[in-house]
């Protein structure tokens, strides 16, 4: 990962999605010994979801699903400049078990499962296609770019 400065007159922590690196020092004095230590901090995009989850869909037609990538303060960072990718749709079995299913959107609109970036909507969007899906539970990853962890959705089709 990134090098973070520590310690007094360092520069301002990062606030960039990605793996870093922080250490802390601390010279000793007469009541205690020198220390250090090192620890690693992954920051990530968090995701406002615009599209109501909570409600199931009817199986066979599209889902608009609709996201704003925000920072730590809740600011919309969305950007057309940042790449936001589906990756894969999983439905999630009785037994607990999760099946890969086909991952497609509505008529192209979403040419390699890239979301679009919508200036008026402020935020991205992907046509998810669920034509050929059955009733259940599901779950649609995604993940933005720079970002090192990958988000999930979970929906239900009826």
């Amino acid at each position: 990962g990134n090098w973070v400065p520590t310690g007094t007159g360092g520069s301002d922590p990062p606030v960039e999605p990605g793996y870093y690196r922080a250490t802390g020092s601390f010279p000793g004095n007469d009541h205690y010994t020198p220390s250090s230590a090192t620890t690693y901090i992954t920051i990530f995009y968090e995701a406002r979801t615009l599209t109501d989850l909570s409600k199931a869909f009817k199986a066979g037609r599209a889902i608009p699903i609709k996201l704003l990538l925000v920072d730590a303060n809740g600011s919309n960072v969305s950007s057309a400049w940042v790449t936001v990718a589906a990756i894969r749709l999983e439905r999630a079995n009785a037994d607990g078990s999760r099946t890969v299913v086909h991952l497609e959107d509505t008529g192209n609109a979403n040419p390699g499962n890239l979301f679009r970036y919508d200036a008026g909507l402020g935020g991205y969007i992907f046509n998810l296609s669920t034509k050929g899906l059955s009733a259940g539970t599901y779950d649609f990853t995604w993940t933005a770019e720079g970002d090192p962890t990958e988000h999930k959705l979970a929906l239900r089709l009826v």
